[in-house]
């Protein structure tokens, strides 16, 4: 059912690429049981590297987002900077797993990028930022990230899930960098979050 909801999205006749990244997809998506078959895969997509960066750019939304899926799925250097501009695209979809590959592959160059993505529109691109910085223990991310927790504590933040996501990222960070001076104002913020509606939330208001 899956295939013939993709196929029909990527109908539209102003696509160069759909037939060939359909095919892609389907390979990768059946060449992953076994190791032999996962690096066949693999050999695939980076053979088609030049095609998938392409196809980035594509008429057809759902032709940009398979494409952005096989790229993440190389983990590979080559595939930063294309993947920063299919993730700076606000109308490209799922922008948030390719900027979770970026952050784990980019190192210090992705540092910016990652700050300037605290304040997408989408949640799931402002939670794989966070996650990126919290997880490296960046220390120029503990502003916007003090800047995001007082926005769930004044209910501002309208995502249910990413008020639980705030709450996980500023306690990783904050453990990071063992750095209590900075997270002082949090103490106070994570006390009112022990009473907080969402468990998950208050899961780790506890454990702060």
């Amino acid at each position: 059912a899956l295939k013939l909801i993709r196929n029909d999205e990527m109908s539209n006749e102003n696509s160069q690429y759909a037939k060939q990244i359909s095919e892609l997809v389907d390979k990768a998506r059946a060449w992953r049981d076994s190791k032999e078959q996962r690096l066949q895969n693999r050999i695939n997509i980076e053979a088609s590297f030049d095609l998938l960066v392409h196809a980035l750019h594509d008429a057809d939304l759902q032709v940009r987002w398979d494409a952005a899926w096989l790229l993440n799925r190389l983990e590979s250097e080559r595939t930063i900077e294309p993947l920063l501009v299919y993730v700076r695209n606000p109308e490209n979809r799922n922008r948030g797993g390719s900027v979770r590959i970026l952050a784990k592959l980019g190192g210090a160059r992705m540092r910016q990028p990652l700050l300037e993505m605290l304040h997408d529109p989408d949640a799931n691109v402002r939670s794989a930022a966070m996650s990126g910085l919290a997880r490296r223990g960046e220390a120029s991310a503990v502003e916007p990230f003090l800047q995001a927790f007082q926005r769930v504590l004044n209910n501002e933040e309208e995502d249910a899930w990413m008020r639980y996501e705030v709450a996980m990222w500023i306690r990783l960070l904050s453990e990071k960098l063992n750095d209590k001076a900075s997270f002082a104002s949090t103490i106070e913020g994570f006390e009112q979050l022990k009473n907080d509606g969402d468990p998950l939330v208050r899961k780790h208001a506890l454990r702060a």
